[in-house]
């Protein structure tokens, strides 16, 4: 498999009151260039806390992007929040890979779904599925999982290997991370201060 151009995915920062659907942060995809090793896009949009818009909002950042694989951080996003990998293969036929920075317990993960969602299992079952299909990486800066999708296990482990340039996450995944931390605090700043402007408290 020929590969030029990675999409890298991951979402910003929310304060702890945006949960149960009460706030927005950033979704953000970069293009990487691997032959090059330079960002070649950037892209990002809001995703609904804990809402089920993220695989939405992901399909509308890939069509844009463009690429040749999409790396995931994981399956979750914003909250419980979730991106079916599967889902955005069927439409796009742009194979991916799910990377997990720790381990993930998917009962508990089952647990805290049932017991704060009622739809929860719609999530459940896309988290499911992902999870259902890890396989583990031993590589220098430990042992890894990650859920190839449409792209062979061992095509997946060696390009992750590959990206794992100055930390254990591969490079478009670190910097859209980075991206989308600094870029949603700046956002929720402007949020906030707007909302006070708004909705003045008492005064005298």
């Amino acid at each position: 498999m020929k590969i030029k151009w990675i999409i890298g995915l991951d979402d910003g920062y929310f304060p702890p009151h945006y949960k149960g659907g009460k706030g927005y942060t950033i979704l953000l995809g970069v293009k990487y260039s691997l032959t090059k090793k330079v960002i070649e896009g950037i892209a990002y949009t809001l995703v609904l806390v804990d809402g089920l818009d993220a695989t939405e909002k992901a399909l509308r950042l890939i069509e844009f992007l463009g690429g040749d694989v999409i790396l995931y951080d994981g399956v979750t996003y914003a909250g419980f929040n979730v991106i079916d990998p599967f889902k955005v293969h069927s439409i796009t036929n742009i194979p991916g890979i799910v990377f997990y920075r720790h381990p993930l317990s998917l009962k508990r993960i089952s647990d805290a779904l049932v017991k704060h969602f009622q739809d929860y299992e719609i999530r459940l079952n896309v988290i499911k599925r992902v999870l259902m299909h890890r396989y583990k990486m031993s590589t220098e800066w430990g042992i890894y999982e990650y859920t190839p999708v449409e792209i062979e296990p061992l095509e997946a482990k060696k390009l992750l290997e590959n990206l794992q340039y100055y930390s254990p996450e591969p490079e478009p995944i670190r910097i859209a991370d980075i991206l989308s931390s600094k870029a949603s605090r700046k956002l929720m700043v402007r949020y906030e201060r707007a909302r006070r402007d708004l909705n003045p408290g008492p005064t005298g």
